[in-house]
């Protein structure tokens, strides 16, 4: 049976996470209306992990809720249901599991990991010259892009709704990958396991960027996986960030209670999309 990405990442994540001395427990967790979250707590402190609720993909369709998840190890089983609740859930497992990996235990083997302030300002530097491809229609990071000089900025949407007269529709991306040097995608595609497709079609030489609040997977797997840079944010005031979700919010809402940065290999351990 294939593995798919995200339940590589899962397995990695689990397996690193239940080799701590003292081995930290899924304490909290929820399905918002924008993103769904979870709370991973032990010795090192809690930390949180969110992921987008995929909406788009429950019009239409009988859905039932997620299951009661007893711990972390239950991500994966969540990530490998065709419930998109359960999927984004336990993403949202994964990457609490990521933080109090990355911030909690100081475990990021084969990374260099930059403050980025602002991600805005950050990833387009990440992808200076050349066309890029957008994958998500995030409108914000495609104005940045384009005043920081990208001539070539192509966009693809798998919502309709999200389109805004500018993204085409994904089923575009293979018509347009042979066209650009760089791909920004959502950390969503970890979600909907789209990220499976945008690997293995891309050229060889051109650069994957991983980004948003969604992309809070360990970085370590993902760029041995093909990601070439992860752009995500770190929830700093956990409560906080919650409250926003539990409220309806989004990104936008909860972005002021969290850190964003850039995490890169460092030199030696770059990733391929041959890597698997």
């Amino acid at each position: 049976m294939h593995t798919l990405i995200a339940d590589e990442v899962c397995g990695w994540v689990v397996k690193h996470l239940a080799s701590l001395k003292t081995r930290p427990k899924l304490s909290e967790y929820g399905v918002g209306v924008s993103y769904s979250y979870a709370v991973v707590e032990g010795s090192e402190g809690e930390f949180c992990g969110v992921a987008l609720t995929p909406l788009d993909d429950l019009a239409g369709v009988r859905i039932e809720a997620a299951r009661r998840p007893a711990g972390v190890e239950d991500a994966s089983t969540l990530l490998a249901s065709l419930n998109p609740l359960e999927k984004a859930l336990g993403l949202a497992i994964v990457n609490a599991a990521s933080s109090y990996l990355l911030w909690g235990a100081g475990y990021a083997p084969g990374l260099r990991i930059e403050d980025a302030g602002d991600l805005l300002k950050a990833v387009p530097k990440l992808v200076e010259g050349g066309a890029v491809l957008v994958i998500g229609n995030m409108g914000p990071l495609v104005r940045s892009l384009e005043a920081a000089g990208v001539k070539e900025v192509y966009v693809v949407e798998r919502c309709a709704g999200l389109r805004c007269g500018r993204a085409l529709s994904d089923t575009a991306f293979f018509r347009l990958v042979s066209r650009v040097e760089s791909i920004i995608a959502t950390g969503a595609t970890l979600v909907n396991d789209t990220i499976e497709y945008i690997i293995r079609f891309r050229r060889g030489g051109t650069s994957l960027v991983l980004v948003g609040p969604t992309a809070g997977a360990h970085p370590t797997p993902l760029i041995r996986l093909g990601v070439d840079a992860v752009a995500s944010m770190r929830v700093d005031r956990v409560s906080e960030t919650i409250d926003v979700i539990k409220r309806g919010g989004g990104r936008w809402a909860f972005t002021r209670y969290c850190s964003q940065y850039v995490a890169l290999p460092s030199a030696g351990c770059a990733g391929s999309p041959n890597s698997r």
